[in-house]
């Protein structure tokens, strides 16, 4: 089968187009009839396809989720040191020193 990538080891490197009627060739015998690839769409394939704007997102979001993850962390600990700091007491804890605390 003859390589789609256009290196000079290829046997028969196919166009854009070659590539589009093959395609359209298969589709309408074996796939989806009304479906049809243009060679620009085979050109963008080439290119590595269009920009995802999922990916400019997924950026953005993982900064934030970070940040709330951060935030959560902060606040659970600075929760625990004042529950273990009841009434001026040490915040070492001994044997049943949860069940001596005042609510």
């Amino acid at each position: 089968m003859p390589g789609f990538g256009g290196r000079p080891t290829d046997a028969n490197p196919l166009s854009d187009r070659n590539i589009a009627t093959l395609s359209n060739f298969v589709l309408t015998h074996y796939g989806s009839a009304d479906t049809t690839i243009t060679e620009q769409q085979v050109a963008e394939a080439r290119q590595g396809g269009p920009s995802s704007p999922l990916l400019a997102l997924a950026r953005g979001s993982t900064s934030i989720v970070a940040a709330i993850a951060f935030l959560g962390v902060a606040f659970l600990l600075v929760r625990r040191r004042k529950l273990r700091r009841v009434d001026g007491e040490s915040p070492v804890q001994e044997p049943g020193y949860h069940l001596r605390r005042k609510m």
